[in-house]
């Protein structure tokens, strides 16, 4: 009787060397079955964070509040009272209150964005009825912080690109349809224009990632998962839109 044939290390099938994460950024009904399956979120957390920090960085490096300082001094009043030395001081303490902030804020977001999908995730394969898997969870909730993580970076390349940046002001990218038709020269004003602000496509590039990872953490159909992601997103979007609209 012949014996089997034994199968060479060379022979056998290859995994793909390609982090199902970064194909999931591509194809997300493919990468994320994987992604979740896979169960690993250390590496997106942590390009998240450095991604993050780097836009921050970048934000710290250019940041000037000279001028800021000197509309604020001439509004008040104080303006033909104050030096050169104190506009400077003012300005100066004014960029180190942002440096501060930014930075701090850049390294707590990531993270809490993280918890916040986790949250999501286990709520929504309630509401669904799924059996959810924490391993699954947490690997389909590290892998939703790229698309953010890539705007960061585009964000921080931006900053770099500007000789100087006030404390505050437009996004360095457009990331909202009302963005990109500003820059465009088609502005939309009033209500449309709010709406119009729902609409961050790195935000919907994450809600697909996160209805295709549900669907499989969660032990649910993709018809199901996509309805209910992309209506929780949609309902989201339009409360921030709104309280960002009545906060200005």
């Amino acid at each position: 009787m012949s014996q089997p044939a034994e199968v060479s290390m060379d022979e056998a099938p290859k995994a793909s060397k390609v982090p199902p994460q970064l194909v999931a950024l591509i194809a997300p009904d493919v990468g994320m079955p994987r992604v979740a399956l896979e169960g690993r979120a250390r590496w997106p957390i942590a390009f998240a964070l450095i991604c993050s920090l780097a836009f921050a960085g970048a934000q710290s490096m250019r940041v000037n509040a000279r001028e800021e300082t000197l509309k604020d001094a001439e509004m008040s009043g104080q303006l033909k009272d104050m030096s050169d030395r104190q506009v400077d001081d003012n300005a100066k303490a004014a960029e180190r209150k942002f440096i501060v902030k930014t930075v701090a804020l850049a390294a707590i977001r990531p993270p809490a964005i993280c918890l916040a999908y986790l949250a999501s995730l286990f709520l929504l394969s309630w509401f669904l009825r799924g059996r959810a898997k924490g391993g699954q969870i947490a690997s389909v909730a590290g892998a939703l912080l790229l698309p953010a993580a890539i705007r960061d970076l585009l964000s921080a390349v931006a900053a770099l690109m500007h000789r100087a940046l006030p404390t505050s002001g437009p996004p360095l990218i457009p990331t909202t349809l009302t963005q990109v038709l500003g820059a465009m020269g088609h502005p939309l004003m009033g209500t449309i224009g709010t709406l119009g602000n729902a609409l961050d496509f790195f935000s919907l590039w994450a809600a697909l990632m996160f209805s295709f990872g549900l669907a499989t953490a969660a032990g649910v159909s993709r018809k199901s998962a996509l309805v209910a992601g992309l209506t929780a997103w949609v309902l989201w979007r339009l409360l921030f839109a709104c309280a960002f609209h009545l906060g200005g």
